[in-house]
């Protein structure tokens, strides 16, 4: 994905000098929740429509700047960088500044349908969702893990990280997948993930209706 494709710079801009209503008909009418505020060419950053909750509609915008929060991305930003400036921000706009110049806008709902596309979203192959010891994980064994059984490993997405374990989901390639998940446990990787070739669940599952025969008898 590259930025620039994704960068609108046709947009409505706002001045101090706007009243609060203003602010609040344009984010009403195009389901915008930050709005980009500027003192004439100069960016200043961006403003919340809830922080302007409960202030007078004819209010100018001069009168609250210090709602204002200032933040951009640069027009050479990784898609990993986007995602995390859309989270930690908590908007649906990213400013796009090069040099402290202002460049245009990225909207979150174009990011997502383009991020929609990436490739670890759309290789073909077994998803598996694991979960280990942090301090006994490492990228490297997983992979080599992986490979040794003749597979491919497509792509990692790390999902949750605390200070005892770590999760993540897989994409692979592989010729036989039984056995590459037997290998995993092996390697003290909890399988998270259901999968009907896991001849490991089909044994718990046997066990459990036996026990069950057990205790009924």
């Amino acid at each position: 994905m590259r930025i620039k494709d994704l960068i609108e710079q046709k947009h409505v801009t706002f001045q101090l000098e706007d009243e609060v209503g203003k602010l609040h008909a344009f984010a009403i009418e195009n389901f915008q929740k930050n709005l980009p505020i500027f003192d004439h060419q100069k960016f200043l950053g961006c403003i919340a429509m809830d922080d302007l909750e409960g202030i007078s509609f004819t209010n100018q915008l001069k009168e609250h700047a210090y709602l204002i929060r200032k933040f951009s991305v640069s027009s050479e930003a990784s898609d990993l960088s986007l995602l995390t400036s859309f989270t930690l921000h908590q908007s649906d706009v990213l400013p796009v500044l090069d040099e402290e110049k202002f460049v245009g806008l990225v909207y979150l709902d174009d990011f997502l349908s383009s991020f929609s596309d990436v490739p670890f979203l759309n290789f073909r192959g077994e998803e598996i969702r694991l979960k280990k010891k942090r301090i006994d994980f490492t990228y490297s064994e997983l992979a080599q893990i992986i490979e040794s059984q003749n597979a491919k490993l497509l792509g990692v997405y790390t999902s949750k990280v605390d200070h005892e374990y770590i999760e993540l989901s897989l994409r692979v390639d592989h010729n036989g997948l039984n056995e590459m998940l037997q290998s995993l446990r092996r390697y003290d990787y909890e399988v998270l993930s259901y999968h009907e070739n896991d001849q490991h669940s089909e044994n718990l599952k046997e066990n459990s209706a036996y026990f069950d025969k057990f205790l009924n008898i």
